[in-house]
């Protein structure tokens, strides 16, 4: 190989979507002797992965066509729903004989967004309809998650709420992980004499902070907690990498203020960085790692300037060394002599959720939780199948969920709040119904909603924020307590095929017939790594349980050797033959379909074997498959951009499968394919697909499968069975 580029390309880091790049490279003598191309990916190792060589004026692979999502066709039909919430709850208002009393019909929160002392007036309630005239001020109480907050009242001596009455307490914005999911942390205000903290005043705060934050890029391999950021830079060989940001201030007195900046190093081994600020170096680091990097600087105000000011990292160039950091933020604390003003919260008034609409009083075992988009005719409709079935079900609304267990905020809190609850009342399988994406915030302006959250976990040193529905029904050692599936739907059209396909796997017979397609990828000549022997360890399993129709469709065998990997014309040709075979034993009719090999989020195999938009050619009407991939991103579907494969798969009409279990993330391949083959033998024994993965999980090691554990998830209905 020859390198033509003296300068790396940057890339887009980690995305999970297909990104397109365009680069003009310079061949030097003449153009004719040049025949192929190669592209070599460099890792956060600095170490090169090579692909092809692809023959110069021949288009190699395909572009992927991503329909995005419509979001505002989902956001309009979420508004539609929530008015006619609205519209039921005024009348049961109206239809009461007595008459409605806000203080006890509504729930009162006061929304903070920020570190501040707070001050709520008389005038400021009124506007929301809310009139505490007359309420004992001794018996007015302040609440966050459940717990007493001081705040005093001033009401002019008076022993009850007035006119000029107001409220003091002091607030915070969301910390942690919590953060992610919601910018405002809610303060529930009620007439409440046992959860009155009284005090006499709130201490003013003497420190401004100011923080400068562009959170524009998403990455799920962040050493850090918060996975989005503003960009990176890097060193490559001897070429220094420099990057440059302002900050305004006001003027600011005599004294010190702390100056942190949020880093974080994305390039494995060793490390160096400068910082300045307004050109005098405050800062020089050097490490060997890979390490979250939080700067924290005390800094005399006299380094300040009045409105902006530019803070420059400095990375040095280095022979041999790829050295990459990710910026994220900058924060500044400084003292304000006559303390910082009170802020007025956001007053924020919902309906009183009774806690009976949530009732285990019928021992149900299987929870169903919903967006409220979903709780409608099709929802109903399989709810009448599953309890026909011996199933005793219940239903929870998710924003039901949220004011009775996650005290008003909609973060995963308040899931797993009730769904232990609901462990203790006997319930074995919990459903989710309604997707997630991880731009909970919007910051990347796809107008995206994330309709029931995921939680995320870390699952290797690289892989740091994936999404893991176990985190709902995880007990001691993170393993699963009670079986949970999910169906991500986005729309009540999504809903309806999903169910459809449901039934139609267990009315038209492929929940019975044992039939089973194994497909193995090419194997990894770099890695040295081989994807057929798990796939046949699972043919093995269910040929022993008396599986007759068992097809296999191993690329490495439909190539027959080296010699045919490097002619594009033959890879194509065969990958041709594999994939008319493939759609033609679905269509047959498939009771599981497993995959073993290299993936993404679009696709099963980089070689073209199945990607999202062929998935509409599958032509399995009314017999979608069980597909179990011993595969990375088998089960991703958290983009806020498009569908992914998994998603795809499930919902894109009658065809296709009818749930998918697997890792959401990258995992480890060999663990990958010890639990697959796991839940095939608990299906084989009788258990729900549910029941099935939380059984295999238990029996794993948690310290050496901690990834599958934790990234293994079912897009699909956890009641599924074999017959």
């Amino acid at each position: 190989w020859t390198k033509l580029n003296s300068e790396i390309i940057p890339g887009s880091l980690d995305t999970v979507l297909t990104t397109e790049y365009h680069e003009e490279l310079y061949l030097p003598g003449r153009a004719n002797r040049y025949k192929k191309i190669g592209i070599a990916a460099v890792d956060i190792k600095g170490e090169e992965e090579r692909h092809g060589p692809y023959t110069i004026g021949r288009v190699s692979g395909k572009k992927f066509i991503h329909q995005p999502i419509n979001w505002k066709s989902i956001h309009d039909a979420i508004s539609e729903k929530r008015a006619e919430k609205q519209a039921a709850w005024v009348k049961k208002w109206l239809d009461r004989e007595e008459k409605p009393n806000p203080l006890v019909d509504q729930t009162i929160y006061l929304s903070v967004d920020r570190e501040a002392v707070y001050k709520v007036s008389h005038e400021t309630l009124m506007a929301q309809g809310i009139d505490l005239r007359g309420v004992e001020t001794d018996h007015i109480a302040l609440t966050f998650k459940g717990e007493p907050v001081a705040r005093p009242i001033d009401a002019n001596g008076n022993p009850v709420w007035g006119d000029e009455s107001t409220l003091t307490f002091k607030g915070r914005a969301p910390e942690g992980e919590n953060a992610l999911y919601i910018s405002e942390n809610l303060y529930r205000l009620s007439v409440d004499r046992a959860h009155v903290l009284s005090t006499d005043e709130i201490t003013p705060l003497y420190t401004r902070t100011a923080r400068f934050e562009n959170n524009r890029l998403y990455s799920y391999s962040l050493p850090q907690e918060d996975p989005f950021y503003d960009t990176f830079f890097y060193a490559s060989g001897t070429r220094n990498g420099t990057l440059t940001r302002t900050f305004t201030l006001p003027a600011l007195g005599a004294g010190v203020s702390t100056l942190t900046f949020y880093l974080s190093e994305y390039t494995e081994g060793e490390h160096a960085l400068t910082i300045s600020v307004n050109g005098t170096e405050l800062y020089s680091y050097q490490s060997d790692g890979r390490d979250a990097l939080v700067v924290s600087l005390t800094v005399d105000n006299g380094l300040f300037l009045e409105g902006e000011n530019s803070v420059d990292f400095t990375i040095p160039g280095r022979s041999d060394i790829f050295d990459m950091f990710i910026y994220d933020k900058t924060v500044v604390e400084y003292s304000v002599e006559e303390g910082v003003e009170s802020m007025v919260p956001k007053v924020v008034v919902r309906e009183r959720v009774d806690s009976d609409r949530l009732s285990f009083n019928d021992t149900p075992n299987y929870l169903i939780i919903a967006h409220p988009l979903f709780i409608n005719a099709t929802l109903d409709r399989y709810i009448q199948r599953r309890e026909s079935q011996g199933w005793k079900t219940v239903v929870a609304d998710l924003e039901d969920v949220y004011e009775l267990y996650g005290h008003g905020m909609a973060t995963p809190e308040g899931i797993k709040a009730l769904i232990l609850e609901a462990q203790q009342h006997g319930v074995t399988h919990v459903q989710l119904i309604g997707a997630s994406n991880y731009d909970y915030h919007n910051y990347l302006n796809t107008g995206a909603i994330s309709l029931i959250p995921s939680p995320y976990t870390l699952t290797s040193e690289v892989v740091t924020h994936t999404p893991t529905d176990n985190y709902f029904v995880a007990g001691q050692n993170e393993l699963p307590e009670l079986a949970i599936g999910r169906w991500p739907v986005r729309t009540e059209e999504d809903l309806e095929k999903v169910v459809d396909k449901t039934f139609a796997w267990e009315d038209n017979g492929v929940s019975e017939m044992k039939t089973a397609l194994l497909m193995a990828d090419v194997a990894d000549r770099d890695a040295g790594e081989t994807f057929d022997p798990e796939i046949e360890v699972i043919g093995r399993t269910l040929e022993g349980d008396g599986w007759g129709e068992t097809t296999r469709i191993y690329l490495e065998e439909f190539l027959n050797g080296d010699a045919a990997i490097e002619s594009e014309e033959v890879l194509s040709s065969t990958i041709g033959d594999a994939k008319e075979l493939m759609r033609d034993r679905l269509a047959a009719g498939m009771s599981i379909t497993t995959y073993g090999g290299h993936s993404s989020t679009t696709e099963w195999s980089f070689e073209g074997l199945l990607d999202q938009d062929e998935i509409s050619a599958i032509e399995n009407i009314g017999m979608p498959t069980l597909a179990l991939p011993v595969a990375c991103f088998a089960t991703y579907a958290d983009t806020p951009y498009t569908n992914t494969i998994a998603h795809q798969l499930l919902v894109e009409g009658e065809n296709g499968a009818v749930a998918v279990f697997g890792s959401s993330t990258r995992t480890d391949y060999s663990y990958n394919g010890v639990m697959i083959n796991g839940v095939v033998k608990r299906l084989l024994s009788g258990d729900t697909l549910g029941e099935a993965v939380m059984q295999t999980k238990r029996t794993l090691n948690t310290q050496q499968y901690k990834d599958v554990i934790r990234s293994g998830n079912l897009i699909g209905d956890v009641t599924l069975q074999l017959n």
